[in-house]
């Protein structure tokens, strides 16, 4: 994998939903009712394997993040 390919991987995997949910929490805050911002991940979080450790790696940054997005604002 080049080091642009691994830029975009991580760049539509990982920066376009941080930066997606900065957006919708910051409107979801200023709205009153349950909410909820559904990512996918994928079971590739979960497992190494040869040849996708780039695509695994970015989804386990974005199951985290969501875990950590969801502490953040339930608190």
């Amino acid at each position: 994998m080049t080091d642009n390919e691994l830029q975009d991987v991580y760049s539509i995997n990982v920066l376009h939903v941080v930066y997606l949910a900065k957006v919708l929490v910051e409107k979801m805050v200023a709205t009153q009712g349950k909410q909820a911002i559904v990512v996918t991940s994928s079971g590739l979080a979960n497992m190494a394997m040869p040849g996708v450790n780039s695509y695994s790696s970015s989804k386990v940054c974005v199951s985290r993040f969501c875990e950590a997005l969801a502490e953040e604002v339930s608190s």
